[in-house]
């Protein structure tokens, strides 16, 4: 079996020390000083002070100097969709043959693990690709981040995403959805509260599964112990999938005091995608008519909506929505600009995209910190990203699962 970030080799032992270099700890929001960090197959065995004596009696395979570097968590992205990249001629309701799919999905995974992202949340893909490319990764067949992934999202008859997506009316039909995807392999569940901006024929603003069809979606996942995530951009469809109990809603960009307060009550986090409308405001004379109309109230919003969350409380998991037009993946720095330029501190967007999308996609206590017994899950980075968060673009190493990616030189 090749030697690539998948499923650990039972007979590779291998102790990898990264020695004298600075760590994030996201639980403090400070960069601690000269610490060590010994990493045994997969694992994160210790984090010591620079000179101690190091655990057990295996023999060291190899030292990695970490003088002017900054250890910090892998970089997890709430939100992709690996099998598109970004070309927004591939919206236009066909699917990319499933070969295509595989080719994209590959080359997504790529730019992730240059970029730093160890983990990514697929929220949605053609024929529930996503789901294949996740086993994929996990057997080792193919080199890339973790990838949880939703397979198909459910939606109403005709609403956002449908060309990926199982259509959807009433109770029965959503339980049932939710069961099949589940039975499929799906890690959590992708559900369409409102329209959105690259499906035609629908808005972002208008509430498209109702309260108890979303309801009726999280109970049968919860009974199954998979998450539920709801892509909210308009205000009415945001509160029902608050109201129905999901764990997390996406974009949220036209949100109120009262939304964002039962959010905060209710623990639901939000995946804010900042730099979907960025970009697309940027590539306006490149997309369809059809598209850009619907920019520019999202973009007018969307700061004000994302100062209310922080306010209130809500917690914050950073992705991206990479593979959505002009929006390519492996841009998960961007994202965390923005959330500093939005509001948050360094440390709360560096926060985001570690422990708290750890939180959000329900694996904390395997990833998000750089803590004895988590995954060997690390990026090294050569400057001090609290004082200049434009250092999380300079990723110099790369360990998933304890085995090492070589990043290729980018901005």
């Amino acid at each position: 079996m090749p030697d690539v970030p998948g499923r650990p080799l039972a007979n590779r032992p291998r102790l990898t020390v990264i020695d004298d270099v600075r760590v994030f700890d996201p639980v403090t929001g400070v960069i601690e000083d000269s610490r060590t960090i010994v990493i045994r197959g997969d694992r994160i065995e210790a984090v010591l002070d620079t000179g101690a004596a190091l655990p057990g009696e295996a023999e060291v395979h190899e030292t990695v100097d970490g003088r002017g570097l900054v250890a910090l968590p892998g970089l997890i992205d709430s939100h992709t969709h690996l099998c598109f990249d970004g070309d927004p001629s591939r919206f236009n309701g066909v699917n990319p043959p499933g070969p295509v799919q595989g080719l994209l999905a590959a080359q997504a995974m790529r730019r992730h693990l240059d970029a730093g992202v160890t983990t990514v949340r697929d929220c949605g893909s053609p024929d529930g690709a996503a789901l294949h490319v996740a086993r994929a990764v996990e057997e080792g067949l193919v080199r890339g981040p973790e990838v949880l992934a939703a397979g198909r999202v459910l939606t109403m008859t005709g609403g956002h995403g449908h060309q990926v997506g199982v259509e959807i009316d009433g109770v029965d039909a959503a339980t049932k959805a939710t069961r099949a995807e589940i039975a499929a392999g799906a890690d959590f569940i992708k559900v369409m509260s409102t329209g959105g901006i690259v499906t035609k024929g629908v808005t972002p603003e208008q509430a498209a599964l109702q309260v108890e069809e979303i309801r009726a979606i999280v109970r049968a996942a919860h009974d199954a112990g998979r998450r539920v995530t709801a892509h909210a951009t308009g205000l009415l469809g945001a509160r029902n999938a608050v109201l129905a109990g999901v764990d997390s809603i996406e974009h949220g960009y036209q949100l109120d005091d009262e939304v964002v307060r039962m959010a905060a009550e209710r623990g639901v986090m939000l995946v804010p995608t900042l730099v979907v409308p960025t970009s697309m405001t940027e590539h306006m004379d490149r997309l369809p008519s059809w598209m850009a109309e619907k920019i520019p109230p999202q973009r007018e919003r969307q700061r004000a909506s994302f100062k209310r969350a922080i306010g209130a409380g809500v917690g914050i998991a950073a992705g991206t929505d990479g593979g959505t037009p002009f929006n390519p993946h492996g841009s998960l720095h961007r994202e965390i600009e923005l959330m500093v330029e939005y509001g948050l501190t360094p440390a709360q967007a560096l926060t985001a995209a570690t422990l708290g999308s750890a939180r959000n996609v329900g694996r904390d206590s395997e990833i998000g910190s750089l803590t004895a017994g988590k995954r060997a899950d690390i990026v090294l980075v050569g400057g001090d990203p609290l004082a200049d968060i434009s250092q999380v673009r300079s990723v110099r190493r790369v360990y998933v699962r304890g085995a090492e990616h070589t990043p290729r030189p980018g901005p």
